[in-house]
Formats: C-alpha cells, sequence, structure tokens
C-alpha cells in the first residue's frame, strides 16, 4: 500500500520506480517549496503526533515542491510523510488519501498524476496538435530543453506549475459570458487546437466542454450569491430595482433583475441580482413572481427602494402584484424609464401613434408607389 496507513510497515522495502532510479533526479532540487506557515493550530489538530521536518537539503526530488515534509512520531522508528499540498489546503476529508510515506515515490507519483494532472519533469511533452497546420509543440521543443539536464528539469516543472487548469476554465468562462458567446464554442475543434497551439502546458482533457463550463457558472453564481447579499445588507441606502424581458434569437426568454445602491463607502452599484427564464406568457403576474422570488432569497423585504421600469402594461400589472406583496404603494414607488418614454413619444410624433403605421412604413421605404408627393 502507498498511501499512509498506520499498518504501513517501516521494514518494508519501498517499491521501485522511474524516479529513484533516475540519476538526474538525485540531483534535481526544487526552485519553491509548500507554505509552511499553511500549518495553523487548527491544521495540526487534523494529524495527531505529527511534527514539521521540513529540510531542503533533504527534499532535492522534484515531488517535493509539491508537498510537506512531516515526521510521524507515533511510529517506531519514526517515519518520514509526505502531505500532498493542494489537497491539504483543501481540506480533504480523508487524509490517508494524500498522505504517502516519503520513501515510496511511486505511491506520490501517481497521486499526483491521477488528481492533479502532475507529471515528472521528465514526462512534461504535450502531444501533437491535430488537424490540418498543426504542429508538434511542447516545452521541450520550445524551449530547446534537456530532460535530463537538472536545470532544465527545474524550468520546466515551474512552467507547468504556473498553468492552473482551474484558473483558465474560469478565464474561458468570463469570455464567453462577457461577449455573451455560445458555451458550445469550446467544443469547436479549431477552438481546441488553438489553445493547445498556443499553451504547450495544457492537455486535451484540460479544456473544458460546454457542460463544464455550464456546471461551472452556476456555482460562480451560487457562490457569488453570498458577498453580495453582505454587502446588499450593509448599503446606505434603499435597494431601487430595474427588471425588463429579453428574448434570444432562439425565441430563449429571460427577465433581468438588477439592483441599485450606495455601500458604506459612498460608492453606487448596480448588480445583476438574477436572470430566471421566462418559460411561460410575460404576463404581469409572472414577472412579479421572478422579482419577489429574487427579492425573499437576498432578505431585502424591508429595504425596497423604487422601481424603473418602461411602459409596458405588463409592468403596471406586475407593480400591482409587488405592491400586494410587500405593502407599498405602486404609483409613488415607480419611475418611468425616460429613455422609453422619450423614444416612443418621438416615434408617435414622427409616425403616427400606431405601431402597424411606422412598421409599414419602414417596410416600403423607397417604394414610389407608396410615397406621398410630400415624401418625394
Amino acid at each position: 500500500m502507498d498511501s499512509f496507513d498506520e499498518e504501513d510497515a517501516a521494514s518494508t522495502p519501498p517499491p521501485p520506480s522511474e524516479l529513484s532510479t533516475s540519476s538526474a533526479s538525485t540531483k534535481y532540487a526544487p526552485s519553491r517549496f509548500p507554505d509552511y506557515e499553511a500549518w495553523t493550530i487548527d491544521k495540526f489538530e487534523r494529524f495527531p503526533g505529527f511534527t514539521i521536518c521540513h529540510d531542503p537539503s533533504r527534499e532535492r526530488t522534484w515531488w517535493w515542491q509539491f508537498g510537506f515534509r512531516m515526521k510521524d512520531n507515533r511510529s517506531q522508528p519514526h517515519k518520514i510523510v509526505w502531505i500532498c499540498e493542494r489537497c491539504f489546503l483543501r481540506n480533504r476529508p480523508k487524509t490517508t488519501h494524500y498522505v504517502f510515506i516519503a520513501s515510496t515515490a511511486g505511491g506520490i507519483v501517481r497521486h499526483l498524476s491521477r488528481e492533479h494532472k502532475v507529471v515528472p519533469p521528465s514526462r512534461q511533452r504535450t502531444g501533437p496538435v491535430s488537424g490540418n497546420g498543426g504542429a508538434q509543440r511542447n516545452l521541450l521543443d520550445m524551449l530547446h530543453a534537456d530532460p535530463t539536464n537538472p536545470r532544465d528539469q527545474s524550468l520546466l516543472s515551474n512552467l507547468h506549475s504556473l498553468f492552473d487548469p482551474a484558473v483558465n476554465q474560469l478565464l474561458l468562462l468570463d469570455w464567453l459570458t462577457y461577449h455573451n458567446l455560445p458555451f458550445n464554442l469550446v467544443n469547436s475543434e479549431r477552438f481546441r487546437r488553438l489553445l493547445l497551439y498556443n499553451n504547450p502546458s495544457l492537455q486535451e482533457e484540460q479544456i473544458p466542454s460546454d457542460r463544464t463550463l455550464v456546471n461551472l457558472l452556476t456555482n460562480e453564481y451560487n457562490r457569488a450569491r453570498g458577498p453580495v447579499h453582505v454587502l446588499l445588507q450593509k448599503a446606505r441606502s434603499m435597494i431601487h430595482f430595474t427588471f425588463d424581458g429579453w428574448t434570444s434569437r432562439q425565441n430563449a426568454s429571460f427577465l433581468g433583475i438588477n439592483a441599485h445602491f450606495v455601500d458604506r463607502d459612498w460608492k453606487q452599484w448596480r448588480i445583476l441580482l438574477a436572470l430566471p427564464a421566462l418559460r411561460n406568457r410575460h404576463t404581469g403576474a409572472a414577472l412579479a413572481d421572478e422579482v419577489a422570488d429574487t427579492i425573499c432569497a437576498f432578505g431585502l423585504q424591508d429595504r425596497i427602494g423604487y422601481y424603473t421600469l418602461d411602459n409596458a402594461t405588463n409592468n403596471d400589472t406586475a407593480m400591482e402584484a409587488l405592491a400586494a406583496e410587500f405593502d407599498f404603494d405602486k404609483d409613488e414607488r415607480r419611475i418611468r424609464c425616460a429613455p422609453h418614454f422619450l423614444n416612443l413619444a418621438v416615434r408617435a410624433m414622427m409616425y403616427g401613434s400606431k405601431r402597424d403605421n411606422f412598421d409599414e412604413l419602414l417596410a416600403h421605404w423607397g417604394d414610389k408607389d407608396f410615397m406621398t408627393e410630400e415624401d418625394e
């Protein structure tokens, strides 16, 4: 058994591994070590009988940069163990899954490879980029590095450790949502080929699918709700709302619900609180239900200010429903959207009061049979 367990026998000889037999690994010295300041009192409580045993002169194998060197004082003779830094910082519940006897290098290497996609410097090569115009690009070729050279090993290891696939996914999500791009764009072979070409540290399986990004977006929204809730509760002003519907090209309807307020530092905020899908008719009652659910979800029932809405008739009935639920005067708390009001007034002055007149004019603009003498 490679993972740490009290039943591990100290006298058991370590299994051979490619690292323990490699001459380069004995000369290698990590350029960085884990942050030992992370071992706070509460962390030590999870590892009774363990003490820190950090000694750079004894931590010359590449995987020491990914784990803590600790001593287990419960056994005789005392065991030196390797504790995975990433699993430790994430508070993984079962410690035996990421604590290994330091002499069993094979278990450590397998853990880093399976759980964190970290491979030894000697194997840090990416496959060829497929498709027309692709080229074999990997760090060894780009840097003209020698995998048997300790200095090149250190450089390759540092470059790989600087790339975080999780951060890469968040940046992709930010790009897609900011520019309102479809999630299935990441499934495009040409897009994936571009990513692989520009980043030789990236593995094919590390590029997220559209479903992965959708789930990530939901997780990020749920993660952000807590800080937003605190920010809203500490606001100096009342919380004012705007909401409006939007329909995509595929006729999918959504309702954007925004909050407007001033925080403790007198900074003005506008935050999108929710973007629920509207699966039924866009009646005032349906809109009011979505807005009321959002208000209650953030605990703003007693902080409601004013609503700024356009002049659609369903907004009139929505305000009636909200006023009845939260006990306020619908006329006093509603502000008409000035740009929408002016737009309607100008169109009525120029093209008549009926929308059909305006649409017909646009459809036949330039048609001599339709134009009057005054237009000509």
